[in-house]
């Protein structure tokens, strides 16, 4: 009897089952959607490369030949992909007898282990970024913190927008320092409701907040986030979720193989920074006069002996009172001389 009622009840639903734990996964994990994708078959590794910057010939004379240079590339990463697998064996006892939703459970299952393996290659990942680091262990997350990560990656012309991901104890601390609940940043800075399922937060001028408690947390209680254009990482994947059924008559149950084949790893790791912060103690909620940020822009990253460089600094005041008697102090060294300064306001 039970080969004639309880296989074809488990094949039959396969499919069902396969699409809930591919759904559960989208709704539950973050990483894949925010990085460099890619999609191929096959097992053979994906080299990374870029083109390497060439020169120019300037103030060319009259008929002055230009210097020959070779179009070369160098490898800048390699994607290996692997197979990872589950099997869950399903008895006949149970769907006979369990009061729950065994099929259900399985794609629940299915998918929180699919996606929670692919999410914590892909956060592990943010050890091998190679454009700074900000924040100090030990220490909670501040918005200069955030405000460094940004400054460091725009001054190094990498483009945005921004994808921050924090561990949860670090978005706690910006979100106390900021006092969102309280303040006119609010409808900026609006915490997780209705759009849970992306694990996004909110949006500060051109970076976008994430938010994982899968983040690694080191053995001194470290959470490791970052910030990266999403060009810094890639998944390269090469086969995805399969769930099969195959029956074991001599065990009375029904096997559901879970597997899925991908690769994860740094595309342009200069493309991120690092951010460290202790991820253990909720910080105590604080009223803030006032939180200033700064942010410096140069005109000009190349320019040439004897040529004006034009520096601007952009201020924000992200407490709830008015900042007063501001002083910035640009620091440079005897190569260059200072002319003058116009603050706006």
């Amino acid at each position: 009897m039970s080969s004639e009622t309880v296989w074809p009840l488990v094949s039959q639903y396969t499919a069902e089952v396969w699409e809930a734990a591919l759904e559960y996964a989208r709704q539950n994990f973050v990483m894949g959607g925010l990085v460099r994708s890619f999609s191929m078959s096959g097992f053979n590794t994906r080299n990374v490369t870029e083109y390497l910057e060439g020169t120019v010939d300037t103030d060319l004379g009259e008929l002055e030949d230009l210097t020959p240079q070779l179009l070369e590339r160098k490898l800048l990463a390699t994607l290996t992909p692997q197979e990872h697998g589950t099997q869950y064996i399903i008895t006949d006892r149970r769907i006979e007898s369990d009061l729950e939703d065994v099929l259900a459970d399985a794609a629940t299952a299915s998918g929180y282990e699919r996606g929670k393996q692919l999410e914590l290659h892909m956060l592990s990942d943010f050890s091998k970024l190679t454009g700074g680091s900000v924040g100090t262990a030990g220490q909670p997350l501040s918005w200069a913190n955030i405000y460094a990560a940004r400054t460091t990656l725009a001054a190094a012309g990498i483009p945005g927008p921004y994808t921050v991901v924090l561990h949860e104890f670090q978005y706690h601390d910006l979100a106390t320092a900021a006092n969102i609940a309280g303040s006119s940043l609010q409808p900026v800075l609006k915490f997780r409701d209705d759009i849970q399922s992306q694990y996004y937060v909110g949006s500060v001028n051109n970076m976008n907040f994430f938010t994982s408690g899968l983040v690694p947390i080191d053995g001194s209680d470290d959470a490791l986030g970052a910030m990266f254009n999403s060009q810094a990482l890639a998944l390269d994947m090469r086969r995805g979720l399969r769930i099969e059924p195959q029956r074991d008559a001599s065990l009375r149950s029904t096997e559901l193989n879970a597997t899925i084949a991908y690769a994860h790893g740094v595309w342009r790791p200069s493309w991120g920074v690092k951010i460290i912060s202790d991820a253990t103690a909720l910080a105590s909620a604080v009223t803030v006069n006032s939180d200033v940020g700064i942010t410096g822009y140069v005109d000009d990253t190349s320019a040439s002996t004897g040529q004006d460089l034009n520096v601007t600094f952009v201020i924000t005041n992200f407490g709830t009172q008015i900042a007063t008697d501001i002083d910035v102090t640009l620091s440079h060294d005897t190569n260059f001389t200072y002319v003058s300064a116009a603050p706006s306001q």
